[in-house]
């Protein structure tokens, strides 16, 4: 786990950040430094979030990535089918049954569609 860093100071004036001592080395945002000191006063830690500007982004998606998915999906959509296959079950109770198990996955698969957008990296151009 990475160090907590034992003193920051915030110049809101010059929008400068310094980390035990050393100046955050980036251009900030305005208005791009945020203290909340709450949790400090109760005896907790302190956080600083800060906006500061890149020419080039990638987020590494913290879960699976689309194609993964995509293929997860089709493994179980063809395992269901040659499961209850071997039951001796015609496609149409197959499909009966099966159906609303996969527009159920389908739906999952769509609310995890931001990650997907995530997984991509961004850039100036796009």
């Amino acid at each position: 786990m990475p160090d907590i860093a034992k003193h920051v100071t915030v110049d809101l004036a010059q929008r400068k950040l310094y980390v035990n001592g050393e100046r955050f080395p980036f251009h900030i945002a305005e208005g791009g430094i945020r203290v909340d000191g709450l949790a400090a006063e109760a005896g907790g830690l302190a956080t600083v979030t800060v906006t500061f500007f890149a020419d080039d982004i990638e987020v590494v998606p913290a879960g699976p990535t689309p194609a993964a998915r995509e293929e997860a999906q089709a493994l179980l959509h063809e395992t269901g089918k040659a499961l209850l296959t071997l039951l001796g079950l015609d496609e149409a109770a197959v499909e009966r049954i099966l159906g609303p198990l996969w527009d159920d996955l389908d739906l999952a698969a769509a609310s995890w569609g931001v990650m997907a957008d995530a997984s991509q990296p961004v850039t100036r151009e796009s």
